[in-house]
């Protein structure tokens, strides 16, 4: 995963899926400190498995991060949808993710209940403090 830029309140960058053959866009927080449900993670390799809650179903918890827990990998729109965890869209607009839910189809259809690892990168200009 490559963060890009900022665009309004949230980082904007894209995920490479194997046996996609395009990238899904992503969106998250801003970087305040790695505080719980308002920060983006740090850069890093994660692992990541399947997670369904209450709220949250069929989708993927990022583990160990640091000071953190309940990072998640779902469908949402804006900041106001992270709380914290990556959202993903099959395009962006505005500041905003586009057809998300589509986007997460896609990855249960490739991943399913599968655990995976996540590179998460700083690539172009972004503004404010160093993620």
């Amino acid at each position: 995963m490559n963060r890009l830029c900022v665009q309004g309140n949230a980082v904007i960058g894209t995920l490479a899926v194997p046996g996609l053959p395009y990238f899904l866009w992503t969106l998250e927080d801003l970087w305040k400190g790695n505080q719980r449900r308002v920060s983006c993670i740090p850069q890093g390799e994660y692992q990541a498995g399947p997670h369904s809650g209450p709220r949250f179903k069929d989708v993927w918890e990022l583990k160990a991060v640091q000071g953190r827990s309940a990072i998640l990998i779902h469908a949402g729109n804006t900041e106001d949808d992270t709380e914290g965890c990556i959202l993903v869209g099959t395009g962006v607009s505005k500041g905003k993710l586009l057809n998300s839910r589509e986007a997460v189809d896609h990855l249960r259809r490739l991943i399913g209940n599968s655990e995976f690892s996540v590179t998460i990168r700083e690539r172009g200009m972004l503004s404010g403090e160093n993620l």
